[in-house]
């Protein structure tokens, strides 16, 4: 029983040294790199981006939508250090695929950004059960995007 002790105290911090090096060497290569500080934080700044987007739900439908594009389209550019604007409905395929989505996903992602766009500029209504319901799909995009962009 008194070996066991002795390794752990001889071990111990040898183990610590070596967590806080890591730790020391990541904090100086995140300083060092923007895009990896952007995708280091680009799922906290997504929940950040769609927590307005309900905030805005929640204070009446006025910018809900619209909250919902720039969540994702921020996500992305996080993701692949991007400006957040670039991506569109019409720019999805071009901007996700070489970043590794499929085609399925680049066109989920297409489809909604038109939705949203047309609910709104008014050309598509929805109930409450239906804001939902695209805060959800949101939601699920990105998670489907942070899988498809690993990085």
């Amino acid at each position: 029983m008194p070996l066991v002790g002795l390794l752990v105290v001889l071990v111990a911090p040898l183990a610590s040294l070596l967590a806080t090096s890591r730790l020391a060497a990541r904090r100086r290569r995140l300083r060092g790199d923007h895009a990896l500080q952007r995708r280091a934080r680009a799922s906290r700044a997504a929940r950040e981006r769609l927590a307005e987007a309900e905030a805005a739900l929640r204070g009446g439908e006025r910018g809900f939508h619209a909250a919902l594009v720039r969540a994702l389209q921020g996500f992305v550019g996080d993701k692949l250090d991007l400006p957040a604007g670039r991506l569109t409905a019409s720019t999805a395929a071009d901007i996700l695929r070489p970043g590794g989505a499929d085609a399925g996903l680049t066109d989920r992602v297409a489809r909604f950004l038109e939705e949203m766009e047309a609910k709104e500029f008014g050309l598509a209504s929805g109930d409450a059960e239906a804001r939902a319901r695209d805060h959800a799909v949101a939601e699920e995009l990105i998670r489907d995007l942070d899988r498809s962009l690993g990085r």
